[in-house]
């Protein structure tokens, strides 16, 4: 046996679970099929003098999983989005901060932007009357909630960026599903990028990158895992922790196949699609105080990803999801940066244009042995993340974030993952 435990993937997940067993004294591999690891959590050093993440940016909750590590490997945290007088909102004509905009005609309809307890009161009394799961849209007008016409894009913009889906796609029940619990309702940087967490993690793994496997052959006492590189290798478990696309048919072939429930999971579960566009200009034309705003426009939600550092230069992040974000890059790289500029300048003024110098568009749908954002929970497909996470044949462990019931389409959810499945795989070893 070449191995004890193989681990596919070396992202949050894939690296937690290696660390894990590599602690009780197993002999661990990590395959990953890109050429690094760290899966979606992707810092750049060099687009600014401060770092700016393309994948995963922030730690949701001040009370999850992350924070151990953080504290652990002396990393640092900056606050994000602590006062909702820096939130601006750019709608019906009009650009003010998230409290003055609610107080104006029609603007109760961002209380859906500022905080989900309205959407989860509802969903709690739909499940709890035991009607058929539905829609979040067919929910809100169930529920007589009516969206202001002015300000309805913007709560469709930022239920497309957090959940990467929009309205008519997220499933109630998925969403009571998904609860986050007791992670606390602050966010936050690491000051030294994500990539600083995946470096430590990794540090002490064997990985082995530019390495996809192509088939995984198990039986009831071993796994043979084969190579696009020709590589064969053995191990008494394997740990499967790539992206839900990466599992659908026709990416990493099982034999035997994997269990039709498994399957059936893998397929109607969602994967999400987020872009970011990231655009640097050699001044600042936005108000002092703005850390983040809204747009009814074509780019959904912008943040600027230097707030609260001492060597902030002017550049903002463009955070877009579901059809949001496939319509921002059908065009391509330029068009999308352009279309950007436009609508900063219908907010801003020409000064957009002039000041602008270079500009990115991550599009994680296009990454290689990723093409996703991260997950969500359709109609009816509730339940499905706790199939998905289940061992099949005592040898194969599936971990990430879509396995997460509680805390998908996090970090920390992906985390948790790999500890549970590291916990699956000593139990059986």
């Amino acid at each position: 046996m070449d191995f004890d435990v193989i681990v596919v993937g070396a992202g949050a997940a894939g690296l937690s679970a290696a660390a894990e067993l590599q602690d009780l004294g197993l002999n661990v591999l990590v395959l990953e099929a890109r050429d690094q690891i760290g899966g979606r959590m992707d810092t750049d050093y060099q687009f600014a003098p401060h770092p700016i993440e393309r994948g995963a940016e922030f730690v949701h909750g001040e009370n999850v999983v992350t924070w151990e590590l953080i504290r652990k490997l002396g990393l640092h945290a900056l606050p994000a989005f602590q006062n909702d007088e820096y939130y601006y909102i750019d709608a019906a004509g009009q650009f003010l901060p998230l409290p003055q905009a609610s107080r104006t005609s029609g603007g109760g309809t961002l209380k859906f932007i500022s905080t989900r307890s309205g959407v989860c009161e509802l969903a709690k009394n739909w499940a709890n009357s035991g009607k058929p799961d539905t829609d979040l849209d067919s929910l809100l007008a169930a529920g007589g909630v009516h969206l202001d016409s002015r300000f309805y894009s913007i709560v469709r913009h930022s239920f497309e960026g957090l959940d990467a889906a929009g309205l008519r796609q997220l499933g109630v029940y998925g969403l009571m599903e998904t609860s986050y619990e007791g992670d606390g309702d602050s966010d936050f940087r690491i000051s030294e990028g994500y990539s600083s967490l995946v470096y430590h993690l990794g540090q002490q793994a064997s990985i082995l990158v530019n390495t996809p496997v192509e088939s995984v052959k198990w039986t009831p006492s071993e796994v043979r895992l084969a190579m696009t590189t020709g590589l064969t290798l053995q191990a008494q478990k394997a740990i499967i922790t790539v992206p839900l696309t990466q599992l659908q048919p026709g990416k990493i072939r099982f034999d035997p196949p994997l269990p039709q429930d498994k399957l059936n999971a893998i397929t109607r579960l969602g994967a999400g699609h987020i872009v970011k566009l990231v655009l640097r200009f050699h001044e600042s034309f936005w108000p002092a105080k703005m850390e983040c705003f809204a747009t009814d426009k074509h780019t959904g939600f912008w943040w600027r990803p230097g707030w609260g550092r001492s060597d902030e230069i002017p550049v903002l992040t463009a955070y877009a999801g579901a059809g949001l974000a496939d319509r921002l890059v059908k065009f391509g790289h330029d068009a999308a940066i352009q279309i950007a500029l436009e609508d900063l300048t219908q907010l801003f003024g020409n000064r957009v244009r002039t000041t602008y110098a270079d500009g990115m568009v991550l599009n994680w749908q296009a990454e290689s042995y990723i093409e996703m954002a991260y997950s969500y929970c359709p109609v009816g497909a509730a339940g499905l993340r706790a199939v998905l996470s289940r061992p099949v044949g005592g040898v194969l462990f599936f971990a990430g974030e879509a396995t997460s019931v509680k805390r998908s389409a996090t970090v920390h959810g992906a985390i948790e993952s790999g500890r549970r499945v590291a916990e699956e795989v000593r139990a059986k070893l």
